[in-house]
């Protein structure tokens, strides 16, 4: 067991996973040819010692070179190594003939037949791809062969060799047996290694397969990873399709806020286009009072060609009014023949499919959009209409809420002005009022010193007294009535619009409760504050350079403000800013006023549509 593990740790010396198989059997050839060497050296250092002392100094050098064949792989000396086993046997060989014949004698058969046995140690221990190694060891180890004889003499033999017990038959035995176990040994060695080769290629083999079978599985995960990334592929192009569309449409909301039917017609025409239908119309949420609702056409295109029609639908009729109450889109692939016709130049043709998109902004329907088409809507198209349709509500409720604070500010200022005029009217009669009271006194004075003489007279001051009074207390109370009126309408902007007035220099002159609310300032505290108290650090200076140049040059300026209030927290407006001028054109003030805009997504996307407009940056 322990000379088994011997032999075996010495066939693996110098052996490294980082060789290749080749390198790894080479260095095991060579530790095995130099172990049987050595064993072949020792036997021939015994017969030195006993016959042929002459050899002595040959074997033992033998044998040590062959030791060191296993240290120089152990080092990684691999190349010498095998150089050494190759070579050595042949040179020892060599100088041992020519040292124990003289020039007269022949060669002795053994030896020169060991010579020959060694020439197939250079094919063992180098293949084809060493061309060079192999020709030059085998080149030198069939040179000492043919040298034996012309360099018989360089070496004088010693007197004490007998010629004769070189040339005993036991010697030609033990020679003739020494190569023959040369080639037993070379052969058995290489057999054991080809051995080993063929387990180390049927391994191979089998790894091959297995490497095969998983080249197999990974080919298949590669093609499905292939296709996950074409499917990702036109995943990523549908969501720049619906992105870039969502923006553009953004854009589209944020610029066409200053007409309302305008606005109605640019979202239809830019939607029929986008999608690539053929047909569509936009239907409003509309209050015939303050408890009734119906639905009313405001804008419809076919072929690109608009087409004015008027149509109102009641709640619940047709699909229009069902979509107006389920909340929900109302898709049709299979289309009756009299719902719709899309008419070209060349006649009239039923859809392949109808959309119908309801426009819902906190679950509230402020209008519907239906879409046909000669083609299917996909599921990434019907996506970009619900979200194109969600900003178009809030547009739809922007725009009638700016459109409700425009009247109610335009009716504002009318009362105002009706206001200054009652309130000269009531200056005017009261310096009529003082004027008659100091007729009156006047004339008490007169009646008094003609009291005496004239009774009538004293009735007909009383009467006039009577007529004054009741003429003051009317004033008074058509006064308080239009104080409570106002008061009324200032209480009903404070509720739905923020109100501020500032003088040229920007200090706010005058702030409603709206304001307050929002800012989370006191209206005391916001009394005198510059107008830069509630500029949010999000919001780029150029803006309000923009503002206040526009403000100064006498027009109104409208954007969406990003607002800081008093805990740091913000607010969103959309502001419309007015400059007041007196008679002479100079500006006394300005006068804003704003709407709330409650949700930030909206309110952010409306900045960013402004901040493109105006080549300002957009905000994250």
């Amino acid at each position: 067991m322990n000379s088994s593990w011997n032999y075996k740790s010495l066939l693996s010396t110098g052996i490294r996973d980082s060789y290749s198989t080749s390198t790894n059997q080479k260095i095991t050839l060579s530790n095995g040819i130099a172990g049987y060497f050595i064993l072949m050296s020792l036997f021939y250092i015994g017969i030195s010692i006993a016959v042929m002392p002459i050899i002595l100094p040959y074997a033992l050098a033998s044998m040590v070179l062959y030791i060191l064949v296993p240290i120089l792989n152990k080092s990684g000396y691999n190349l010498i190594s095998r150089y050494i086993a190759a070579t050595i046997p042949s040179i020892v060989c060599f100088f041992i003939h020519i040292s124990i014949i003289k020039v007269s004698e022949p060669i002795i058969a053994g030896l020169y037949l060991i010579q020959v046995s060694m020439l197939v140690l250079p094919w063992i221990l180098f293949d084809g791809k060493e061309k060079v190694h192999l020709f030059i060891t085998f080149a030198l180890c069939a040179l000492l062969i043919v040298l034996v004889r012309p360099l018989n003499g360089l070496i004088e033999p010693s007197n004490s060799i007998n010629s004769e017990l070189v040339s005993q038959p036991w010697m030609e035995i033990i020679f003739t047996l020494t190569s023959f176990s040369i080639l037993v040994v070379s052969l058995y060695i290489l057999q054991r290694t080809n051995s080993n080769t063929e387990k180390e290629n049927d391994k191979l083999i089998l790894l091959a397969g297995l490497k095969k079978e998983e080249f197999k599985a990974n080919e298949d995960k590669l093609n499905k990873y292939i296709e996950e990334i074409e499917l990702t592929q036109v995943e990523d192009k549908k969501r720049e399709w619906a992105n870039n569309g969502l923006a553009k449409f953004a854009d589209i909301l944020r610029t066409q806020q200053d007409d309302i039917q305008k606005s109605y017609d640019t979202i239809i025409s830019f939607l029929v286009k986008y999608l690539e239908a053929n047909q569509a119309g936009l239907f409003i949420v509309e209050e015939k009072n303050d408890t009734t609702k119906h639905i009313q056409l405001k804008s419809c295109y076919a072929y690109e060609r608009k087409k004015y029609l008027a149509r109102e639908i009641e709640i619940g009729e047709g699909l229009i009014g069902q979509c107006y109450l389920e909340k929900d889109i109302i898709y049709l692939t299979d289309v009756p023949q009299n719902y719709v016709t899309i008419t070209s130049g060349i006649g009239a043709s039923t859809p392949r499919a109808v959309l119908i998109v309801p426009l819902i902004l906190n679950d509230e329907v402020f209008g519907i959009i239906e879409l046909a088409s000669f083609k299917p809507f996909e599921k990434y198209q019907i996506d970009f209409l619900i979200k194109a349709g969600e900003n178009t509500a809030a547009t739809i409720s922007n725009l009638k809420t700016n459109e409700r604070t425009k009247l109610l500010l335009e009716e504002s200022q009318q009362q105002s002005e009706e206001m200054r005029a009652q309130e000269e009217e009531m200056r005017q009669n009261m310096e009529e009022m003082q004027a008659t009271q100091e007729e009156l006194s006047r004339k008490s004075e007169e009646i008094q010193n003609f009291l005496d003489a004239s009774k009538a007279q004293e009735d007909k001051i009383r009467q006039n007294l009577d007529e004054t009074k009741a003429l003051q207390e009317r004033t008074t109370r058509s006064l308080a009535e239009k104080i409570v009126e106002l008061k009324v309408k200032d209480d009903v902007l404070d509720i739905t619009t923020v109100l501020s007035e500032a003088d040229v220099n920007g200090d706010i002159l005058f702030a409603n409760q709206k304001l307050s609310e929002l800012s989370k300032y006191t209206i005391a505290e916001i009394i005198g504050k510059p107008h830069r108290t509630f500029r949010h650090p999000d919001m780029p200076k150029e803006l309000f350079k923009l503002f206040w140049i526009a403000l100064k040059k006498g027009e109104t300026f409208k954007a969406i403000i990003k607002n800081k209030a008093k805990d740091g927290s913000h607010f969103w407006v959309d502001g419309c800013f007015v400059p007041i001028k007196d008679a002479k054109g100079t500006i006394l003030k300005y006068v804003g006023a704003s709407y709330h805009i409650e949700s930030d997504a909206i309110a952010l996307q409306m900045y960013n549509a402004q901040a493109k407009r105006l080549g300002l940056p957009e905000m994250k």
